[in-house]
């Protein structure tokens, strides 16, 4: 019992992580991403 609980908890954990990032939750670690990578282009192109 205790190992169908804890497929069921990973089941759930990978769905919401797919969810979350297909709703856009998770969006803001794109941007700082962006960010950084501006931050790079910019500092290469002075």
């Amino acid at each position: 019992m205790v190992t169908e609980l804890q497929f069921v908890a990973v089941a759930v954990f990978l769905i919401w992580g797919l969810a979350a990032s297909l709703c856009g939750l998770l969006k803001q670690d794109v941007d700082d991403t962006q960010l950084v990578k501006g931050d790079h282009s910019s500092s290469t192109e002075t």
